[in-house]
């Protein structure tokens, strides 16, 4: 379920409810692209060594397969589809660091996340 809370925290600051006519609108593409801004303002960028070769956008594609399996009561599969993941461990310390660096900074730029949710 943590992993479910964390999601449930960024997505709240970070996304607006996507356009069905859209197809580029999507959550995960929201969550990805915005972090993605906000690393390069974070105090302390978001750690991806424990991931090795795998770039940031893909570790997310991955943590939000990772999020849909556990959401609908799934067992995740490190092995294959996850793999780049690694382990629960790792994706659930990415979700807690990534979650404590957004709300730090919401709080020291909230004009900022309140304009990145609408767009």
């Amino acid at each position: 379920m943590r992993v479910v809370g964390y999601f449930g925290i960024l997505e709240s600051l970070l996304t607006h409810p996507p356009k069905p006519t859209d197809p580029y609108d999507s959550i995960t593409r929201q969550v990805k692209k915005k972090l993605a801004l906000l690393d390069r303002r974070f105090v302390r960028a978001i750690d991806y060594n424990g991931f090795g070769e795998v770039n940031p956008e893909k570790v997310w594609t991955k943590m939000y397969a990772y999020r849909s399996v556990v959401a609908h009561g799934g067992m995740p599969d490190f092995t294959e589809e996850l793999a780049a993941l690694k382990s629960p461990k790792q994706a659930l310390k990415l979700l807690k660091e990534t979650t404590k660096a957004l709300i730090r900074h919401t709080l020291s730029e909230p004009q900022l996340i309140v304009d990145l949710r609408e767009c």
